[in-house]
């Protein structure tokens, strides 16, 4: 497998994995390999059939898809949608009839079984990759946010959960946060850069050679700022607060390292 040695480096290096001691879930994975989903968009044709999480207990419950279905992912991740101080587990699951959904699993009764789904890409073997949770409207509840085809004019798209349905509040093309092939799944990032109390999503426009900020407001995501050309962006899309703003770095596709500032006052004001 040519993922395999990557899978673990990137749990551990990109903070997929995540820890909350005070919550119920404080970890996930995924468990059955198989390669009955053949499309390769992570690098190989194995992805996963289970979904396996830990308690603060150190209880174990496993998730086992049932159908053609696998999760087309790296590894899970933990963040609370619904405001109830319980991590979902948060994951992508693609079959060869509508391709790529997000989705997001959680405790019942002790058993671990599907809390919310978004709508599926509809197209087979189309992809699509996470950006995070976060409250993009500034109205105190969070939304999730994902890039539908992030090769082929990559969508952004904001969701709310509405019921056990995350419904699209927002979407806005001609964005990226993966290269095909890849198991970097890191070149998107979240945080409030101007200090309004909605959280701000920066994200690479297609070509990989420019970063952007957009937010959500009315229901349409507005693109506030974008950066001039840059090096290839590979990866590690870190961001870090100053006085001014937020300081980005990220890996560069030649090896490097590159470290770039977004002042608060140089995103466009929002009407």
């Amino acid at each position: 497998m040519r993922r395999a040695a990557a899978v673990l480096a990137g749990l551990l290096a990109c903070g997929l994995v995540a820890a909350a001691a005070a919550d119920p879930i404080v970890s996930a994975r995924y468990a059955g390999p198989t390669d009955r989903y053949n499309h390769g968009v992570l690098g190989d044709r194995i992805e996963w059939s289970s979904l396996i999480v830990w308690t603060a207990s150190g209880r174990q419950s496993r998730f086992d898809i049932q159908d053609a279905s696998v999760f087309e992912d790296i590894a899970p991740r933990l963040a609370d949608i619904d405001g109830d101080g319980l991590p979902e587990a948060w994951v992508i699951r693609s079959d060869a009839t509508d391709g790529a959904r997000l989705e997001a699993y959680g405790l019942a009764d002790g058993a671990l079984s599907p809390r919310y789904a978004g709508p599926a890409i509809g197209t087979g073997f189309r992809w699509l990759n996470p950006l995070g949770i976060g409250d993009f409207d500034g109205d105190g509840a969070p939304e999730a946010a994902y890039i539908e085809t992030p090769h082929i004019g990559g969508i952004l798209t904001v969701v709310r959960p509405e019921g056990d349905r995350l419904q699209i509040v927002a979407r806005a093309q001609s964005y990226s946060t993966h290269a095909i092939g890849s198991t970097q799944l890191d070149l998107g990032a979240i945080h409030d850069i101007d200090g309004d109390g909605a959280d701000d999503m920066i994200v690479l426009t297609q070509l990989h050679d420019r970063l952007a900020v957009l937010s959500l407001r009315d229901s349409r995501l507005v693109e506030r700022w974008r950066s001039g050309p840059l090096k290839r962006i590979a990866g590690g899309l870190r961001i870090r607060p100053t006085q001014s703003g937020v300081e980005a770095s990220y890996r560069t596709t030649d090896g490097g390292t590159a470290i770039l500032s977004i002042p608060a006052q140089a995103l466009t004001p929002l009407r």
